[in-house]
């Protein structure tokens, strides 16, 4: 449900209607957009010219060019490849956490899959860059951006030094998170 406060209110993905259908059939249904992703930048173009318009997720997004990090090059080059095939992205891949929804569709003043059609022919023009520049993105790394952990590995304050020295060897941690008895964060131990 990826709700982090004790109260909230279940409006993400059909939450709402899963818990209830949950508890009347014991079975999930799934989301609005639930399903596989595109295979590649040309299906995705398929589905938008077949539906109208096609849901995923942000980390699917970025997968059909083969990344899995959105670094400012990464989001600079996605974009110039939506804008070439005539798509755009509602709300915009870094407004969403990875695991959020985005919603592509055809841009209006572009021909539809424009971009595979001159990649098919041959040609060696480029789709030109968005004419605006890239917008103002929020960039910034955040715990949601980041792939759900199952496991953290910690070391205790009455830990002796040479106790941190080996997961983070083992692991190729650069810092390891200090917690107390009841598992409380007091602080972190890095190489520095």
């Amino acid at each position: 449900m990826g709700a982090f406060l004790t109260v909230s209110e279940l409006s993400r993905r059909d939450a709402a209607a899963r818990v209830q259908a949950l508890a009347e059939t014991g079975t999930d249904p799934g989301y609005v957009g639930d399903g596989e992703p595109p295979g590649s930048p040309e299906d995705l173009v398929n589905d938008v010219r077949d539906s109208g318009t096609r849901q995923l997720t942000a980390r699917d997004l970025i997968g059909l060019w083969g990344w899995k990090r959105r670094t400012s090059d990464v989001t600079d080059l996605v974009d110039q490849h939506l804008a070439g095939l005539g798509l755009r992205v509602d709300p915009h891949f870094t407004d969403v956490q990875l695991d959020g929804l985005v919603t592509v569709s055809a841009e209006g003043s572009t021909g539809l899959g424009e971009g595979i059609r001159d990649q098919d022919r041959g040609d060696d023009q480029q789709a030109p860059p968005n004419a605006d520049g890239p917008r103002d993105r929020d960039l910034t790394w955040r715990i949601g951006n980041l792939p759900f952990v199952r496991e953290v590995v910690t070391v205790r304050m009455s830990d002796a030094l040479s106790q941190a020295i080996t997961p983070m060897i083992e692991h190729g941690f650069s810092q390891l998170p200090v917690v107390d008895h009841n598992d409380v964060l007091r602080g972190v131990v890095t190489w520095d």
